[in-house]
């Protein structure tokens, strides 16, 4: 099968990682949720704030709705969908690491005066989903998502969301740490740079995930119970 990465991971690379051990499939579970990282605007007009500026990638309407098929993929079957986003004190003074790292995040939190970080509003949750807010990369740090799912009995995590190499993947290596089968959504998944959104997907998938296409996904989820 052809990978989003072939272009750009040489043979003897993938060799490496092959003697390593690396690469085995974990597979799915018996009980799955959706993880949806950070699906927020980032390109607000100016009457919604003047300081939020971090423009989509390009391509990003694909993105979109392959979210918006897996999304309804799972709610046809009743599967649990959790978002996260981001939350700060309106002075920025828990946004943490980010303080040292972005230099727009104390702009963004005093722009939205204590408020979450809005969603797209074409794949933002609904009354039903879970909503978690967060400070740091990954969904799982600092939020009680692992309680939740241990209440849920959820055993596989399908993630997608904004941005591959960064929140995406701490959320999906702190998955693998807790023990869920964890799969990544290919097409579910995007990054402001497309050779790093490329490298992290085969990292991942050779390390803590399984990547999978969108309708692998889907079918897996049109026979799920939970």
């Amino acid at each position: 099968m052809t990978r989003i990465w072939d272009d750009v991971i040489s043979e003897e690379d993938r060799v490496r990682y092959a003697d390593a051990g690396y690469g085995q499939l974990a597979g799915f579970g018996a009980r799955p949720a959706i993880v949806m990282v950070d699906l927020y605007l980032t390109d607000l007009k100016p009457a919604d704030t003047r300081e939020f500026r971090d423009p989509p990638p390009p391509g990003v309407a694909l993105h979109m709705q392959a979210i918006k098929t897996l999304l309804s993929a799972a709610r046809d079957q009743r599967i649990p969908i959790f978002y996260s986003t981001n939350l700060y004190r309106e002075d920025g003074r828990d946004a943490v690491g980010w303080r040292r790292k972005n230099a727009a995040t104390v702009g963004h939190a005093r722009a939205l005066q204590g408020r979450p970080y809005p969603f797209i509003p074409e794949v933002a949750p609904r009354s039903e989903d879970w909503v978690v807010h967060k400070q740091s990369p990954s969904v799982f740090f600092g939020t009680p998502l692992v309680a939740y799912l241990i209440d849920l009995g959820i055993d596989t995590l399908l993630i997608g969301g904004q941005t591959t190499s960064g929140c995406v993947r701490a959320t999906v290596t702190d998955s693998f740490a807790h023990g869920f089968r964890t799969i990544v959504v290919e097409e579910c998944t995007y990054d402001r740079c497309a050779l790093s959104h490329k490298v992290n997907l085969f990292d991942m998938h050779e390390k803590y995930a399984d990547v999978v296409p969108l309708a692998q996904a889907v079918a897996y989820l049109a026979r799920a119970h939970t």
